[in-house]
């Protein structure tokens, strides 16, 4: 869903469609479009933008592109290794996944800087506070919640979580 709350983004199989078509439709389930026939593989997973203008793409196989909806173009960068992307509230940065770790980019594809490395990240949703600074991930080997301060790098764990498939901050 869009942060203004006007839109859903979604993946379905459709006639027309290479493999994925890339769709949106009023949150009161109206105006359904289609926005891409082109997306290739399964199990996609979108991260629009905060404005609803731009949609961060992810395509297990081929990484994390970035969806233009007033063009219905895809980017031509492509950050090949990357998933999970998250967009931050403020709209100025996305988190991904990396092999490297958690990786912080611009809109463009540029990168801000490797956020720190380690091999212990799930390949779950990130979640960014509405601050735009923190930001909560959850490890795979003891399952509870972190949450990155994105502007030093540290981390706290937050006790209590193990366990917890979904976490929600206001």
């Amino acid at each position: 869903m869009t942060a203004d709350g006007k839109w859903l983004i979604f993946g379905a199989y459709g006639t027309g469609c290479t493999a994925y078509c890339l769709y949106r439709v009023r949150i009161d389930g109206t105006g359904a479009e289609l926005l891409s026939s082109n997306l290739s593989g399964s199990n996609l997973l979108f991260a629009p933008s905060p404005d609803g203008s731009r949609i961060a793409v992810f395509t297990p196989g081929s990484g994390v592109r970035m969806f233009d909806v007033a063009t219905r173009t895809l980017s031509s960068w492509v950050l090949s290794t990357a998933a999970v992307p998250a967009w931050s509230p403020d709209g100025s940065k996305i988190a991904v996944i990396q092999s490297a770790g958690l990786v912080l980019i611009n809109p463009d594809g540029s990168l801000i800087r490797l956020q720190f490395t380690f091999e212990r990240l799930a390949s779950e949703p990130l979640t960014w506070l509405p601050d735009s600074r923190f930001l909560l991930a959850r490890p795979i080997f003891n399952l509870a919640w972190d949450l990155i301060d994105t502007e030093t790098g540290r981390e706290f764990f937050i006790r209590g979580t193990a366990g917890g498939r979904t976490l929600s901050v206001r």
